[in-house]
């Protein structure tokens, strides 16, 4: 088995089962009273919802955030084995809003925000069941920014910047503001507080997405130069060997200093993300809110910064697939707890619909499950299209905490596979399928089926 040149300075921190809804067979810390139930009980009042989404942010940076994970660790759950539907943006966006794969929604690349369907987005189905919603950041790249977004009582929506950013206000599109652009979204999420907090009892959804850690990576003035946490060498970092990966990953050569450099810049542009959670938690405890809150904090994807000689997310490796993905819903999530059942960013709409109450409609099958409900799934399937723009090939790959095995496409044609045992080779050093040991080989005419199934799926069918 190939090593890397170095020694892995941590171990993966593997988190207490937590013993709620997520995964009711297994014993932990914190055990509900015999007979409670954390799903909402029918008729019950639907809870407010609260998704804040960051751009590119990767698995080790909460460590950075302390007074996020305060206010969704403290008092909520961190799921540790959180998976992307997509490594990009857009698509990835698109499955948060519907609970589809990127094959369902048809939001196969970035700039194609416009063909989604908005009937099946969490906001039509939030509106349309009496919510007030509003939304203050980056939605979908390929949208008109002068166009205003459907199903949003109140909208500042913005692509890119962070000073300067050109915002669409309530209609008003291209309006320059010229605060930091994650302050402004945070001031717009208090003043929403404020506002839907008026004593008419109606439910709120709010979707808070600011560009942060996404490049240029500017942070606040007042973080320029700021300490980050040291990066944390594991073996994908220090991997020489890479005879077994494909031609487009042995030819890519990033070193690790530049990636710790570009850690660093998007690390301190977190800090005012951090900021941000700390001051809408606030305000909604002086407001005194008279409904619980189901809240969500997790990015889009996440990225390869040198791991695997790569500055990429557009590819299967965890570091861009793994995100930091946390939940937190007082009196029905447990408070300080971790959970490594295998979840995917398509989970997020079942889980508000059914603590709304709310049936999904049937044009739009959801693939994915609800996290209060205790349901397992065998593998999570990610997509990538439209990789042509970076020469590099479409993929699809199954994943769950035994393997995951990844087909390359040219078209029709599979022209590569990549086959890594997450058991015995957590890193993804050794892939099975190009080592020239036909020995350890895994069956793969099963899972290509297994996958083409996948591939295909929708909504029930779906692993």
């Amino acid at each position: 088995m190939k090593r890397a040149a170095g020694r892995c300075l941590t171990v993966r921190s593997i988190g207490v089962i937590a013993c709620f809804v997520l995964l009711v067979s297994v014993a932990c810390t914190q055990v509900e009273e015999p007979g409670e139930t954390l799903a909402p009980e029918q008729g019950s009042s639907p809870p407010n919802v609260l998704i804040i989404l960051t751009d590119d942010q990767f698995q080790g940076t909460l460590e950075a955030m302390p007074r996020t994970r305060f206010w969704f660790e403290e008092h909520g759950t961190r799921l540790t084995n959180a998976i992307v539907s997509s490594p990009l943006c857009c698509p990835s966006r698109a499955s948060i809003l519907t609970g589809r794969y990127v094959h369902n929604h048809g939001v196969l690349r970035n700039n194609l925000g416009y063909t989604l369907d908005l009937q099946s987005t969490i906001q039509k189905y939030l509106q349309a069941a009496g919510y007030r919603t509003g939304i203050a950041g980056k939605l979908l790249q390929g949208v008109d920014p002068a166009s205003d977004p459907p199903f949003w009582d109140t909208w500042a929506t913005s692509l890119w910047g962070y000073y300067n950013a050109t915002f669409n206000i309530d209609g008003k599109a291209g309006t320059i503001v010229e605060p930091y652009s994650v302050d402004f979204i945070r001031r717009r999420a208090q003043r929403f507080l404020r506002l839907a907090e008026k004593p008419d009892d109606r439910p709120w959804l709010l979707f808070l997405a600011p560009v942060a850690p996404h490049k240029p990576y500017q942070p606040a003035d007042r973080y320029v130069g700021s300490d980050a946490p040291e990066l944390r060498i594991t073996p994908p970092f220090t991997e020489e060997d890479r005879s077994d990966k494909p031609g487009f990953v042995r030819r890519s050569r990033y070193p690790l200093a530049a990636g710790e450099g570009q850690r660093k810049k998007m690390i301190r542009t977190l800090m005012s993300v951090d900021d941000l959670v700390d001051q809408v938690f606030k305000t909604l405890g002086r407001l005194d809110e008279r409904r619980d809150t189901l809240a969500f904090f997790l990015s889009d994807n996440g990225h390869l910064l040198g791991q695997h000689g790569l500055f990429a997310k557009r590819l299967p490796y965890r570091a861009a697939i793994e995100i930091p993905f946390l939940i937190r819903w007082p009196g029905h999530v447990p408070q300080n707890q971790t959970n490594d059942r295998l979840v995917s960013t398509i989970d997020i709409l079942p889980s508000v619909l059914e603590a709304a109450n709310i049936e999904p409609q049937e044009k739009f099958p959801l693939d994915g499950a609800s996290l209060l409900s205790d349901s397992q799934r065998e593998y999570v399937l990610i997509e990538q299209y439209g990789n042509e723009i970076k020469d590099l090939p479409d993929w699809s790959s199954i994943r769950n905490d035994s393997f995951q095995y990844t087909e390359y496409r040219r078209g029709d044609r599979v022209v590569l596979r990549e086959y890594y045992d997450m058991k015995d080779d957590p890193w993804q050093l050794d892939n099975l399928l190009g080592d020239s040991d036909p020995g350890n080989d895994p069956d793969t005419e099963q899972l290509h089926a297994e996958l083409e199934a996948a591939r295909s799926c929708e909504g029930s069918s779906c692993p």
